[in-house]
């Protein structure tokens, strides 16, 4: 098994062999970096010599997962989709077959990767939740951050996304309407794993903007900042899909949460990774976008109510599906592909 970070802290946490790769991504116009990614991939798959390829999906940009797909041969593959329909067209040659959450993920993949198998088995990612407990974490991650049964926690869920000016903005405004509706709430910043040192350090600088108490969330595992926060904030990170899976255990409501694509290049670069007008969870309603700076203030201060929290609470409750099983289905069909 190969894996760069995180998977490979999730591997060697649960006690999985993994050779450790680090090859990093490229953008599609990075000529020299997707030569090297290719040619890393081309490596490992002769050193390893695979009876089959299951990858996840790269993003933004192109990486290993996409090059290991295009250097395949005839070895068949397989990618594991987190997000509705996502399609990485990578260097050109698409995986054989995708794993998807529901039939909704399933009719955007085929109209975006034609003659492709694609194979409804669940959340892959939340297949293990329903071990955990939302209430300790709760508790727990509120302890350590110093918070008690009165402080409103609000975590910026952080996004590889510095290359466009309207993140800076995004976080920047974010923090001042925070400040405004909320002045004593405590922020964070989680950062994501593919943010640089430099990054996070301007993560801080954007939002110490405000005046607000600014700290980096340290938390081991985002499953406690998600149950921990009052509020999320985000641009569109898929971590809105744990927080319902877990508030979909959880014996009380758990964080609202708010993706801000109030910024045009922001808003941009999600349909066009998306190819969705909307969140898919916004649409459901167990989260809620916001379009303009003009609601910040608003939509931050409504989010921060418990009626609007328990609302966010019942709607995750009612539409998760059983994503336990999910990985037995998915190991079943690549058995079933290679005794055929």
């Amino acid at each position: 098994m190969l894996a760069e970070e995180p998977a490979l802290a999730i591997f060697q946490r649960a006690g999985i062999h993994a050779h450790p790769v680090a090859v990093g991504r490229a953008s599609e116009s990075d000529t020299a970096a997707k030569a090297a990614i290719l040619t890393s991939a081309a490596k490992l798959i002769s050193n390893f010599g695979p009876d089959a390829i299951v990858v996840g999906l790269s993003g933004p940009g192109i990486g290993i997962d996409e090059a290991l797909v295009a250097q395949a041969g005839t070895v068949p593959t397989f990618a594991v989709q987190d997000f509705w329909g996502d399609v990485n067209q990578g260097f050109g040659r698409l995986p054989d077959t995708y794993f998807v959450r529901d039939r909704m993920a399933a009719d955007l993949t085929r109209v975006r990767a034609p003659g492709a198998i694609i194979i409804p088995v669940g959340s892959a990612r939340n297949a293990a939740t329903a071990r955990l407990d939302p209430d300790r974490l709760r508790t727990e991650f509120r302890t350590a951050v110093g918070a008690n049964s009165t402080t409103e926690v609000v975590v910026f869920l952080g996004q590889p996304l510095w290359h466009l000016p309207g993140y800076r903005a995004t976080l920047s405004k974010a923090a001042a309407a925070l400040q405004r509706v909320r002045p004593e709430a405590l922020l964070l910043y989680r950062a994501h794993p593919k943010e640089t040192l430099a990054e996070r350090q301007e993560s801080r600088n954007c939002l110490a903007k405000s005046t607000l108490s600014v700290n980096e969330d340290r938390a081991l595992e985002v499953e406690s900042s998600l149950c921990g926060a009052d509020l999320l904030l985000t641009c569109f990170s898929s971590c809105g899909q744990d927080l319902v899976a877990l508030s979909s255990i959880s014996t009380k409501p758990l964080s609202a949460l708010l993706c801000l694509l109030c910024e045009t290049d922001i808003r941009d670069i999600y349909r066009e990774m998306s190819a969705l007008n909307d969140m898919p969870l916004s649409v459901m309603g167990a989260t809620r976008t916001v379009w303009q700076d003009n609601d910040l203030e608003e939509s931050i201060d409504k989010a921060l109510t418990h009626s609007e929290r328990n609302r966010a609470w019942l709607i995750a409750r009612e539409n998760t599906v059983d994503a336990v099983g999910t990985a037995d289905r998915m190991l079943r069909a690549i058995v079933d592909k290679l005794v055929a």
